[in-house]
Formats: C-alpha cells, sequence, structure tokens
C-alpha cells in the first residue's frame, strides 16, 4: 500500500473535516480504515464534533478530546473497529509514538475537502494546497 503518512501529523489530519485513514497494525498486518467527518453545526458557537465510520457504520464520535462509542454498533462488546479507533485516539492525545505501533495510509484524497490528490507534496501529506493554505491561516471548514 502507499501513501504512507507521518504519524505526527495525524491529529491535523484526522481532524480536517473529512479524512479517510488506513491503520496498519505493525504487530498483526491487520487493516483499519476510518472515516472522520466534521459534522455540521446547528449554531456557530456550538463546539466541534466529529463522526467515525468504519466501513460504512458510524462506530462513535468525537467530542472534545473524548472518543464516545455509538451503542448501537455494540454486540455484548466493543467491536474490533471502536476498539482500534479508542487506541489510535488515546495514544493521539498522549502524543506517544503512534508509529511505532501502526502505519498511517490516506487514500489519496484530500484530507479536508475529499478531492484527489494531484501534486507530488499534496499526495505526500494528505493534504491538498488550497486545503494546506486554510488550515494554515487557521480557517474553519
Amino acid at each position: 500500500m502507499n501513501n504512507l503518512l507521518n504519524a505526527a501529523n495525524l491529529p491535523i489530519l484526522l481532524l480536517a473535516g473529512s479524512a479517510t485513514l488506513t491503520f496498519e497494525s505493525k504487530r498483526t498486518g491487520q487493516y483499519f480504515t476510518y472515516t472522520v467527518k466534521l459534522r455540521p453545526k446547528a449554531h456557530n458557537e456550538d463546539p466541534d464534533e466529529y463522526i467515525v465510520i468504519s466501513k460504512t457504520v458510524t462506530i462513535g464520535v468525537l467530542e472534545g478530546m473524548q472518543f464516545i462509542y455509538k451503542p448501537a454498533v455494540l454486540v455484548g462488546s466493543e467491536s474490533n473497529d471502536q476498539l482500534m479507533f479508542a487506541w489510535i485516539w488515546k495514544h493521539l492525545i498522549k502524543a506517544a509514538h503512534i508509529d511505532n505501533y501502526v502505519n498511517i495510509y490516506h487514500v489519496g484524497k484530500c484530507v479536508r475537502c475529499g478531492r484527489q490528490l494531484t501534486t507530488p507534496e499534496s499526495v505526500l501529506t494528505g493534504i491538498g494546497p488550497e486545503c494546506l493554505k486554510a488550515i494554515e491561516k487557521g480557517y474553519t471548514f
């Protein structure tokens, strides 16, 4: 699989607004793919909330710095997809060296707007040039 990303950029990538990233466990070789989308706000003063999707199922939401499982997905206990995302999020918050445990890939689309990445720089970073400028300027989505 190509499009390997630098783990140091993971917080920006996950919360860019429309990220689809694949995590490969270095221990087991198992792949987990998640889409993290910014939920539209009812009011501008509402806090950001992100929907976490695995395959086609919403497995939870990110509210503030917390990952909250979506109970409808649970069958007796958390699914492997939920457990893996919770592990990733926990290590991300702790600023742990997540790249020691997983490889991180993007699907060739901008994590902010979802358009196809075409420049070599954007393929390396996972963010298109226009979206990168917007993120650097601190624009909201």
